[in-house]
């Protein structure tokens, strides 16, 4: 959320302070709403409204959302979007972030990761249902195109959906 975001990058600079979670990476430089966009948002440095990268292979990260998904089943939700599980700007350097991975990389991470979820359903809440957004399909599927077998549903976002003028 928003909240933890503020708390974990204190001087809004796209890059999580010393104490953030491990999964919690520096902001996606690539995606950013202008301050104009309807709602309160945070607000980074440079004006805009920042989209983190996340660490979804993460052991952490993985126990978290576990543990969400046990919250949302206990409270009647019968499934789990997970906004671009496989995200390209993880293949590329930017001005606040050095870490970068390979298409295949990413792809073995989206697999275990996804995989991890799937047992995880099946075991505790098999009637919950797991979905993602394919933003990058392309190479998380030439890669691993078995990924597939651990979601109940794709969407596939245009990454141009949005603009401040409608």
């Amino acid at each position: 959320g928003r909240d933890e975001e503020e708390k974990w990058d204190k001087n809004k600079d796209g890059i999580p302070d010393e104490g953030a979670p491990s999964w919690l990476g520096p902001v996606n430089t690539g995606w950013t709403v202008p301050i104009t966009a309807p709602g309160n948002h945070y607000i980074d440095s440079k004006g805009k409204h920042p989209n983190y990268n996340v660490r979804f292979w993460d052991e952490t990260w993985l126990s978290y959302i576990k543990s969400y998904i046990t919250e949302l089943y206990n409270k009647n939700w019968d499934g789990i979007f997970l906004d671009v599980v496989w995200n390209p700007n993880w293949l590329v350097e930017t001005e606040v972030k050095k870490e970068i991975y390979s298409s295949e990389e990413l792809a073995n991470y989206t697999y275990k990761a996804l995989q991890s979820l799937r047992e995880y359903i099946d075991k505790n809440h098999p009637d919950f249902n797991l979905y993602i957004n394919g933003i990058n399909p392309q190479n998380t599927l030439t890669n691993n195109e078995s990924i597939l077998i651990f979601v109940d549903g794709l969407f596939l976002e245009n990454a141009h959906y949005w603009r401040a003028s409608m």
